[in-house]
């Protein structure tokens, strides 16, 4: 569109600028008679100054095209820079709002077809996948571990820029499962009360199936936490006796309150 502009202005311009040329000849010319031409010594002095002045007119005609050329760039340009930008600006706007206006009155006038036509798109893109799944019964799946391990690595790498995000997050999660655990407890007693004994019942239950296929299971753990409380209290003496002796005192002491509270008899407790 601006190539062509410049190049219609400037055809225009030189066209305009060589009209007047034209107008002063004559044509067809006149007949007359031709004058013999003798060379001479002095011709050749006149060839010389005739070649200078030719050679002025055609640097002086010259100059005159370059800056009429030049010119007609320039003020190519400035049209183009002022005038056509805005207008290609207004015409692609036009274009747009042409479109939109097209596109609701069709959507008026034509709205179950429109839906219709989406409908059919809808069911294409279903069977395409469904075609897609079958062709490639694994992409799904390497797609679903794709996004589970980029997403697990730009999270790994925001708590390693950005540790205290990462906390305010956790703190924000928690708090918020906090309070929506408080709201649905006020909003439905009932459903968690009852989720709350279902939920106590399967782990009683739970926990008699687990005895009874391991009878052997509960034994063991308890031997192990005795032993591993043991240990624990060996180790705790060792590094810090007298803290083992203050916390052994002030056992002592509540048990005794506890024991003339309820009128007992002071028993004597053995200290591991």
């Amino acid at each position: 569109m601006k190539k062509s502009a410049v190049f219609l202005a400037v055809i225009l311009l030189l066209a305009f600028c060589s009209v007047p040329c034209f107008a002063e000849i004559q044509w067809p010319p006149p007949n007359y008679n031709m004058p013999r031409t003798v060379l001479s010594e002095s011709s050749f002095d006149y060839l010389s100054e005739s070649l200078k002045i030719s050679y002025g007119a055609l640097s002086s005609t010259g100059l005159r095209i370059a800056g009429v050329v030049f010119s007609v760039c320039l003020i190519s340009g400035i049209f183009l820079r002022l005038f056509l930008d805005k207008l290609n600006l207004y015409n692609s706007v036009w274009k747009r709002e042409f479109h939109r206006k097209v596109k609701a009155e069709d959507r008026r006038r034509n709205l179950d077809s429109i839906v219709e036509d989406r409908v059919a798109e809808m069911e294409v893109g279903l069977l395409a996948k469904a075609r897609f799944r079958l062709r490639n019964p694994l992409a799904d799946l390497n797609e679903k571990i794709y996004q589970r391990e980029l997403s697990y690595q730009a999270d790994q790498a925001i708590r390693q820029r950005h540790p205290e995000r990462a906390y305010e997050e956790a703190i924000y999660r928690r708090q918020i499962s906090a309070a929506a655990g408080i709201e649905f407890v006020r909003r439905n007693p009932v459903l968690s009360a009852e989720s709350r004994i279902s939920s106590r019942e399967n782990n009683f239950v739970a926990e008699g199936l687990f005895r009874q296929r391991n009878p052997n299971y509960t034994v063991m753990r308890k031997v192990d936490d005795r032993f591993l409380s043991d240990e624990a209290d060996k180790q705790y003496r060792e590094q810090f006796p007298e803290r083992y002796d203050q916390r052994r005192e002030m056992y002592e002491n509540l048990s005794r309150e506890y024991d003339e509270a309820r009128h007992r008899r002071p028993r004597r407790r053995r200290w591991r």
